[in-house]
């Protein structure tokens, strides 16, 4: 029987029989996932086209019938340069086959306006553990009413400068001068939108590698300092903070080494 949606923590890809059955099962419950407001979901084959979405992405993309998404890649049913973007990470989710979970991404909507959802793509495989396509689900976290272009391009530029230095030392005041925002109202702009904020969200990134890091060869030291900590106890902490568990007691409960 096909591993539909039970993945462990321990695991990162969908094992499935094939493909096709794959997606005959989940023709089951497509009903129940168009149902879901706010939600996109979609499976694409090993050349990242789709293979199967919900309503929803056909709204997001503005055509009138899913028949003219499936078959095609991103970039050729999105604006572009936006869609190319989602093609190369499904690329890379199928290349390293290594999921990425709720991860802070600017969607194209309905209106053609862009706003924030929580994107987590899965690779999915067949019973010889070779890739045949990948999984996904965006997650909106604004109501296409309330979106505001301006703010959101300013919280992009701030969202982009931690995706690309969580693993350095970040001062507040720098972000909110990126954003051309004081603290305060960086502080509130993000935990309207993200429910979090900047720093919260550097922490969420920071803990994310820290787990990845786990599952290598390395000391907790170095793990620390990769992750942007100077002091490695003051990382241990942060971590128990978030996981209950130390980075040691982490790997030896979670990844079993």
């Amino acid at each position: 029987m096909d591993k539909l949606l039970t993945i462990s923590q321990g695991e990162v890809a969908l094992e499935v029989a094939s493909l096709s059955s794959f997606l005959s099962h989940l023709g089951l419950i497509m009903p129940l996932i168009n149902a879901l407001p706010n939600v996109t979901f979609f499976v694409k084959n090993s050349d990242a086209r789709y293979q199967l979405a919900n309503e929803h992405l056909a709204k997001r993309c503005k055509v009138g019938h899913l028949k003219h998404i499936l078959g095609k890649r991103a970039e050729e049913v999105f604006h572009y340069d936006l869609g190319l973007g989602y093609t190369k990470q499904d690329l890379c989710v199928m290349h390293k086959k290594q999921r990425i979970s709720n991860q802070l991404e600017l969607h194209s909507y309905q209106s053609g306006i862009l706003g924030w959802c929580l994107t987590t793509k899965v690779p999915i495989t067949d019973q010889n553990h070779s890739v045949v396509g990948v999984a996904g689900i965006s997650v909106d976290l604004q109501d296409e009413k309330l979106i505001r272009p301006n703010i959101n391009a300013k919280l992009s530029r701030v969202n982009d400068y931690i995706e690309q230095h969580f693993d350095k030392v970040l001062k507040v005041q720098y972000l909110a001068n990126l954003a051309e925002l004081s603290i305060s109202q960086l502080d509130r702009q993000f935990k309207s939108v993200f429910q979090m904020t900047p720093i919260q969200l550097i922490q969420k990134k920071r803990l994310q590698y820290a787990i990845e890091l786990l599952e290598k060869d390395l000391s907790i030291t170095e793990i620390s300092s990769r992750c942007g900590y100077t002091d490695h106890s003051a990382f241990t902490r942060k971590f128990k903070q978030l996981t209950t568990m130390t980075p040691s007691q982490f790997k030896k409960q979670c990844i079993g080494f």
